[in-house]
Protein backbone atom coordinates (compact mmCIF):
# COMPACT_ATOMS: atom_id res chain seq x y z
CA UNK A 1 0.00 0.00 0.00
CA UNK A 2 1.20 3.72 -0.87
CA UNK A 3 0.22 6.83 1.14
CA UNK A 4 0.56 10.07 -0.13
CA UNK A 5 0.50 12.94 3.13
CA UNK A 6 -1.48 15.61 0.42
CA UNK A 7 -4.59 15.84 3.02
CA UNK A 8 -6.66 13.76 1.23
CA UNK A 9 -7.74 10.58 2.31
CA UNK A 10 -6.77 8.06 -0.27
CA UNK A 11 -4.69 5.01 -0.61
CA UNK A 12 -3.17 2.87 -3.36
CA UNK A 13 -2.92 -0.79 -2.94
CA UNK A 14 -1.14 -3.10 -5.39
CA UNK A 15 -1.19 -6.97 -4.55
CA UNK A 16 -1.37 -10.03 -6.61
CA UNK A 17 -4.36 -11.37 -7.89
CA UNK A 18 -6.53 -13.19 -4.77
CA UNK A 19 -4.52 -11.29 -1.98
CA UNK A 20 -7.81 -9.54 -0.64
CA UNK A 21 -8.24 -6.17 -2.13
CA UNK A 22 -11.88 -6.78 -2.74
CA UNK A 23 -12.29 -7.43 1.18
CA UNK A 24 -9.60 -4.86 2.53
CA UNK A 25 -11.41 -2.33 -0.11
CA UNK A 26 -14.57 -2.95 1.99
CA UNK A 27 -13.43 -3.04 5.62
CA UNK A 28 -11.80 0.45 4.57
CA UNK A 29 -14.92 1.69 3.77
CA UNK A 30 -16.37 0.48 7.01
CA UNK A 31 -13.70 1.75 9.14
CA UNK A 32 -14.44 5.00 7.43
CA UNK A 33 -17.89 4.87 8.09
CA UNK A 34 -17.41 4.04 11.75
CA UNK A 35 -15.48 7.29 12.21
CA UNK A 36 -18.03 8.95 10.43
CA UNK A 37 -21.03 7.31 13.07
CA UNK A 38 -18.56 8.58 15.77
CA UNK A 39 -17.66 11.96 15.23
CA UNK A 40 -14.31 11.85 13.75
CA UNK A 41 -12.84 13.05 10.10
CA UNK A 42 -13.86 10.29 7.84
CA UNK A 43 -14.18 10.64 4.00
CA UNK A 44 -17.21 12.60 4.01
CA UNK A 45 -18.97 15.91 6.03
CA UNK A 46 -22.22 15.41 6.72
CA UNK A 47 -24.56 13.92 4.82
CA UNK A 48 -25.17 10.69 3.91
CA UNK A 49 -21.96 8.72 3.07
CA UNK A 50 -20.82 7.90 -1.01
CA UNK A 51 -18.51 5.38 -2.25
CA UNK A 52 -17.01 5.33 -5.49
CA UNK A 53 -15.25 1.84 -6.25
CA UNK A 54 -13.61 1.65 -9.51
CA UNK A 55 -12.80 -1.36 -11.77
CA UNK A 56 -10.78 -1.89 -15.13
CA UNK A 57 -13.62 -4.68 -16.03
CA UNK A 58 -16.77 -5.38 -16.34
CA UNK A 59 -17.03 -8.91 -14.73
CA UNK A 60 -14.88 -7.17 -11.78
CA UNK A 61 -17.76 -4.26 -11.05
CA UNK A 62 -20.51 -7.54 -10.18
CA UNK A 63 -17.61 -9.86 -8.08
CA UNK A 64 -16.86 -6.89 -6.42
CA UNK A 65 -20.27 -6.03 -5.81
CA UNK A 66 -21.06 -10.08 -4.80
CA UNK A 67 -18.16 -10.49 -2.83
CA UNK A 68 -19.11 -6.66 -0.51
CA UNK A 69 -22.57 -8.60 0.11
CA UNK A 70 -20.90 -11.56 1.21
CA UNK A 71 -17.76 -10.30 3.83
CA UNK A 72 -19.16 -7.26 4.72
CA UNK A 73 -19.77 -6.94 8.11
CA UNK A 74 -23.21 -6.91 10.28
CA UNK A 75 -23.62 -3.14 12.11
CA UNK A 76 -20.83 -1.63 10.46
CA UNK A 77 -22.48 0.54 8.43
CA UNK A 78 -23.23 -1.36 5.17
CA UNK A 79 -26.34 -3.13 6.01
CA UNK A 80 -28.67 -0.59 4.26
CA UNK A 81 -26.64 0.52 1.12
CA UNK A 82 -27.81 1.62 -1.90
CA UNK A 83 -25.92 0.33 -4.64
CA UNK A 84 -25.63 1.54 -8.40
CA UNK A 85 -23.57 0.31 -10.92
CA UNK A 86 -22.15 3.04 -13.23
CA UNK A 87 -20.85 0.46 -16.29
CA UNK A 88 -23.04 -1.27 -19.73
CA UNK A 89 -24.22 -4.67 -17.79
CA UNK A 90 -23.88 -6.79 -15.24
CA UNK A 91 -24.17 -10.05 -13.91
CA UNK A 92 -25.52 -9.67 -10.65
CA UNK A 93 -28.80 -9.96 -10.16
CA UNK A 94 -30.48 -6.91 -7.87
CA UNK A 95 -27.65 -4.75 -9.07
CA UNK A 96 -29.41 -1.85 -10.81
CA UNK A 97 -27.02 -0.30 -13.68
CA UNK A 98 -27.00 3.00 -16.02
CA UNK A 99 -24.62 4.93 -17.80
CA UNK A 100 -27.46 7.97 -17.73
CA UNK A 101 -25.76 10.68 -16.14
CA UNK A 102 -29.11 12.19 -15.28
CA UNK A 103 -29.61 8.61 -13.51
CA UNK A 104 -25.97 9.18 -11.65
CA UNK A 105 -27.19 12.38 -10.73
CA UNK A 106 -29.88 11.31 -9.53
CA UNK A 107 -28.79 8.60 -7.47
CA UNK A 108 -26.39 10.89 -5.84
CA UNK A 109 -28.43 13.61 -4.73
CA UNK A 110 -31.41 12.11 -4.03
CA UNK A 111 -32.18 12.35 0.54
CA UNK A 112 -31.80 10.30 3.04
CA UNK A 113 -28.94 9.18 5.24
CA UNK A 114 -27.80 5.55 3.82
CA UNK A 115 -24.76 4.87 2.37
CA UNK A 116 -24.40 4.98 -1.10
CA UNK A 117 -21.79 2.84 -3.05
CA UNK A 118 -21.21 3.44 -6.69
CA UNK A 119 -19.17 0.20 -8.76
CA UNK A 120 -18.13 1.64 -12.27
CA UNK A 121 -15.28 0.77 -14.73
CA UNK A 122 -12.73 2.86 -15.68
CA UNK A 123 -14.34 3.67 -18.72
CA UNK A 124 -17.19 4.80 -17.47
CA UNK A 125 -15.60 7.05 -14.85
CA UNK A 126 -16.26 10.24 -16.89
CA UNK A 127 -19.94 9.76 -16.43
CA UNK A 128 -20.02 9.82 -12.41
Amino acid sequence: AAFVDDGLPRATVVFPGGAGKTVLALRTVEALLAAERSGKKGCGGGGAFTCLVLAPALELISQTHREWKRWREPGQGLDNWETLAVCSSVSEPGLDRTTTPSEIAQFLTRGGARPRVLFCTYHSAAKV
